[in-house]
């Protein structure tokens, strides 16, 4: 009878133990699992883990990367990284890298990977055409979304590329290209497809990173008066391309007043 016992308390602590060290471990529960008793998550691991939980009575077990970059930077041309613990991963190696930029969770970095050997024609002269880079911070293998590229159509045309940022989900990333002589292009990748596309025209970008007009975009367009004369004031857009209206001149007032 013991033995019986004993055989028992040993399959209980079996079946409760990946959660519990998970609680040590401080890798923070997905929604709907079982908690340490309601006391709130610890902050997730900053390094490749198995995240293990138990969930209705049912183990399950999947491998995600929880590396989670604080700080990115450039150093002679290439990408650098930065955790929570101060530790540095150099990314790339290329020597040709710049204008790096983190996903909103920290996972993924946006960079531009220059071509000196290799121009496109746009409206407002010959540019590098350059190429757009994502890079996992916990992985360090950068897949190239877009490269530089020539057109008669100036929303086709991409060079010089500059100013990428991510949406707030991080799910799409937009970013400037030389395109006509009074102004850039606004373009758009989807992540999960890496389809690209022209979103808008425009020499200036800036994406609402909260508030009531979460995800759109504030972006400087180049426009006349129709008494003569010209003005590049920033318009507020939808994500679905739609304009919201003028902001001015500046996005400051906007800002401080939309932006928490």
């Amino acid at each position: 009878m013991n033995f019986l016992r004993l055989g028992l308390l040993i399959m209980a602590s079996l079946a409760v133990s990946p959660l519990l060290l998970r609680a040590q471990d401080g890798i923070e529960e997905p929604k709907g699992s079982l908690g340490r008793r309601g006391y709130p998550p610890r902050k997730p691991l900053e390094v490749s883990a198995v995240k293990v939980w138990v969930q209705k009575g049912k183990q399950r077990l999947m491998n995600v990367p929880y590396f989670r970059a604080k700080g990115v930077a450039v150093e002679k041309g290439n990408i650098v990284c930065t955790d929570h613990d101060g530790v540095r991963r150099q990314l790339t190696d290329s020597g040709r890298d710049s204008a790096p930029v983190l996903s909103p969770d920290g996972r993924l970095i946006a960079f531009v990977r220059g071509t000196p050997d290799k121009i496109v024609a746009t409206g407002s002269g010959d540019v590098e055409a350059t190429e757009l880079w994502i890079v996992g911070s916990h992985d360090g293998k950068p897949v190239m979304v877009v490269h530089g590229r020539e057109s008669k159509d100036m929303q086709q045309v991409i060079g010089g590329i500059l100013g990428a940022q991510f949406s707030p989900d991080g799910h799409r990333v937009y970013f400037l290209s030389a395109a006509w002589a009074t102004s850039g292009a606004v373009h758009v990748i989807d992540l999960a497809t890496h389809k690209e596309r022209f979103f808008t025209d425009g020499s200036g970008l800036e994406i609402v990173p909260n508030g009531d007009y979460q995800g759109c975009l504030l972006i400087q367009k180049h426009r006349y008066f129709i008494g003569g004369g010209t003005y590049d004031w920033f318009w507020l857009i939808k994500p679905d391309g739609k304009e919201v209206g003028p902001v001015g001149e500046d996005t400051e007032n906007f800002r401080s007043t939309f932006v928490k």
